[in-house]
């Protein structure tokens, strides 16, 4: 795992696409790292492009969310993760947003992306590490950690033995990139890991899933109890 206090430390070696954008979402500079980054944009047609056209549309209204928060609490910071699936192929940024001063009394920001694809998947492009927060802190947990996910609006919640983290994906999203082999959504709002499987039991018409570590068990949704007993091997 790893952790990575106040300043994201892990990302200091790492040069970031940059750019800036107007409170209308209008970008007015940017580097050629984020070029690289968005081949979507080009040197000539950037200038005056919406930020927001880097964005899926599932996703505009959470980057709104964040604007809308680092202009109420101040805070100079608000990072997430964004995965980019309008390139060649799939990859995973951290996003650093911060509000600047400008003379003008406008709102302007400053966006500074990190490509660390290469941290959290293999060379399938499945998930390794699952990049997420607490408190102030972010880290990179190892799956094989992960006991299980559960849905929360559009983050979503994951726990270790002894802690509870917020990732920056919808579960949705989580699921698709998990490898399927280790993992499984019970039902809509978790997926588990299926090495920490302690005891699956059936009651009337139901099954529910016990995990290590964790006191209640996990009902198992009536749509999905063919496939979970198939891939146990208990059917």
């Amino acid at each position: 795992m790893v952790n990575v206090s106040d300043g994201i430390q892990f990302l200091e070696k790492m040069e970031p696409g940059v750019i800036i954008f107007n409170e209308d979402m209008l970008i007015t500079s940017a580097n050629r790292i984020f070029l690289r980054q968005f081949p979507l944009f080009t040197e000539e047609s950037i200038i005056g492009q919406d930020i927001m056209a880097i964005h899926t549309e599932d996703s505009i209204k959470r980057i709104r969310s964040f604007i809308e928060h680092l202009n109420e609490s101040r805070q100079q910071i608000v990072t997430q993760i964004k995965s980019d699936s309008m390139a060649d192929s799939e990859k995973y940024y951290m996003i650093r947003l911060m509000s600047l001063i400008t003379g003008s009394g406008k709102r302007s920001y400053c966006l500074l992306s990190y490509d660390i694809t290469g941290l959290i998947t293999n060379k399938h492009k499945k998930l390794v590490k699952m990049p997420a927060y607490s408190g102030d802190d972010i880290f990179l947990i190892d799956l094989g950690d992960v006991l299980y996910f559960s849905a929360d609006n559009i983050y979503t919640r994951f726990y270790t033995e002894d802690k509870e983290y917020y990732a920056f994906f919808m579960i949705s999203e989580i699921e698709e990139k998990l490898p399927s082999q280790s993992f499984y959504r019970i039902h809509r709002s978790h997926i588990i890991n299926l090495d920490a499987i302690e005891k699956v039991s059936k009651k009337g018409g139901g099954l529910t899933v016990k995990l290590r570590s964790v006191d209640e068990p996990f009902s198992v949704g009536r749509s999905r109890v063919k496939t979970f007993l198939e891939i146990m091997g208990l059917k």
